[in-house]
């Protein structure tokens, strides 16, 4: 019996060290170089980022300028993707982790399961592809350079900073009008049409009743949404019809005043995609994705928002 139990435990503790040898970060800074060797000075001219649920964002450089091309070419703000391709260059071997292929799944670097997918193609036509899986503490990422079998402990590359989300490298902003040039404001949606005006420095809804107190905090909140908005991608040039933006949920009409020129612009909500919905702007030639949040803002308003309610007189104390 204690015969067994020796062999028993010689086995487990044998494991244990197989595991430590496999799993357990080892640096070895000395022999290990970068990753792209030879390659520092050769540009990437595309990328595109995956996430493990197959969400997609690509980006490429077209004659200098970074763009979205699945988005009509959106520009992209370069200054936001150079961090990333500089860390992309700057991998390092030095924090080598494992080299067996068993234990890609368990660390999420694997073909079939992985955390993020980095598809790289170099100015000369070179292809590289990146799996970047779980963390094993602060400053420590795994990733693994396909086909090679070797996963390395990275602390410049991680999954939360590398999203495939247009908004992270982009300039998000849509519309971006001076909010004291706008002189008139017209609101259409499914409750009804809705006209500010503007006397000097104070605004009004048209129609009030005399008895009517104009909401001014409600009508702001408006205004500094439509000649603010922030979008949350671009979906491109084209108005696809499943954009709804033909018959638009809400339409909003904005006249400005600047160096005593008129100007008008349009804006279109249109149907939800995704958790967001479609809107165009007349200052700009592509329909983009706004949060739902924006959207509601003209799309649900109705005439009582902008009507203070009356005062409800405190009842007198009985004698």
């Amino acid at each position: 019996m204690n015969r067994t139990l020796r062999i028993l435990t010689a086995l487990l503790v044998a494991q244990v060290l197989i595991g430590i040898y496999v799993y357990w970060p080892r640096a070895i800074a000395e022999t290990g170089g970068l990753l792209f060797a030879g390659r520092t000075e050769t540009a990437i001219s595309r990328l595109v980022i995956q996430d493990d649920k197959a969400l997609q964002l690509i980006l490429e450089d077209k004659g200098g300028t970074w763009v979205l091309p699945d988005a009509g070419d959106f520009p992209a703000d370069a200054t936001k993707i150079a961090p990333l391709i500089e860390n992309i260059k700057q991998l390092k071997t030095g924090r080598l982790i494992t080299q067996t292929a068993a234990s890609h799944r368990q660390l999420q670097v694997a073909e079939d399961k992985y955390t993020r997918r980095l598809d790289i193609q170099w100015q000369d036509g070179a292809r590289s592809l990146i799996f970047i899986g779980t963390s094993s503490g602060a400053g420590a990422t795994h990733f693994r350079l396909d086909p090679q079998p070797e996963v390395y402990l990275s602390a410049d590359l991680t999954s939360y900073g590398i999203t495939p989300q247009a908004s992270n490298f982009i300039d998000t902003s849509f519309v971006s009008i001076p909010a004291e040039t706008v002189t008139a404001l017209v609101l259409e949606n499914a409750a009804g049409k809705l006209e500010f005006e503007k006397a000097g420095d104070a605004w009004s809804l048209k129609g009030m009743g005399a008895d009517e107190l104009f909401n001014s905090s409600a009508f702001t909140s408006v205004l500094t949404q439509a000649t603010g908005l922030r979008m949350s991608a671009p979906l491109g040039k084209e108005k696809k019809p499943t954009y709804g933006l033909a018959q638009p949920k809400a339409t909003v009409q904005i006249m400005a005043s600047k160096d005593n020129a008129a100007q008008e612009f349009t804006l279109q909500v249109g149907a939800k995609v995704g958790e967001d919905y479609a809107m165009s702007f007349s200052g700009s030639p592509y329909v983009v994705r706004v949060s739902s949040y924006s959207a509601l803002n003209f799309t649900e308003k109705t005439r009582a928002d902008f009507i203070t309610p009356p005062t409800t007189p405190t009842p007198a104390a009985a004698p």
